[in-house]
């Protein structure tokens, strides 16, 4: 009967840890939440003539959210498909994680890693495989 109570006793202390570890690992893996993003302020916005006639732009938002959409220049200007995602930043590297889509998907010269040019401040795209740059961002002044 002891031994019986031992065991269970046992049983219940790897659950709890097997569950405590599930907990900390969830916390840590942060998904994309519409309404926290809608309510995260604008840390910067840089863009580029991605052609002579689209622009491309590169919201960053806090709680290391972005958005990335175009703009083509007609007549009138006509926003293109907006994509979302969150980024991670590592001295002047962001490491951006596109939601549902690969970037190059949307333009052969976007990737998930940007370099800040720090006496600049402009955005580089980096090829992630030969390290090289793709496409270069300004970044715009806030008004």
């Amino acid at each position: 009967m002891l031994r019986n109570k031992l065991v269970k006793k046992k049983q219940l202390i790897k659950y709890f840890l097997f569950a405590s570890t599930l907990c900390s690992c969830a916390a840590v893996n942060k998904t994309f939440d519409k309404r926290e993003f809608r309510k995260s302020k604008v840390i910067a916005t840089y863009t580029g003539m991605a052609n002579e006639l689209q622009d491309g732009y590169l919201v960053l938002k806090e709680n290391g959210y972005f958005k990335f959409y175009q703009k083509l220049w007609l007549i009138v200007t006509i926003k293109q498909g907006e994509n979302f995602g969150r980024y991670s930043q590592s001295n002047d590297t962001l490491y951006l994680n596109w939601l549902d889509i690969n970037p190059k998907e949307i333009k052969y010269y976007l990737s998930s890693k940007c370099v800040i040019d720090p006496t600049t401040k402009n955005l580089w795209f980096i090829d992630e495989i030969t390290n090289q740059r793709l496409w270069g961002l300004g970044r715009k002044r806030e008004n």
